[in-house]
């Protein structure tokens, strides 16, 4: 989960619709 975060918030587009879910754990999103 820890990578998928990683790799969402480093695109913050592809990945952003599976991101949500785990943002809330890291917030990484902002």
């Amino acid at each position: 989960l820890l990578k998928q975060q990683g790799v969402g918030a480093s695109k913050g587009a592809p990945t952003n619709e599976e991101v949500p879910p785990l943002l809330p754990m890291g917030g990484k999103i902002e």
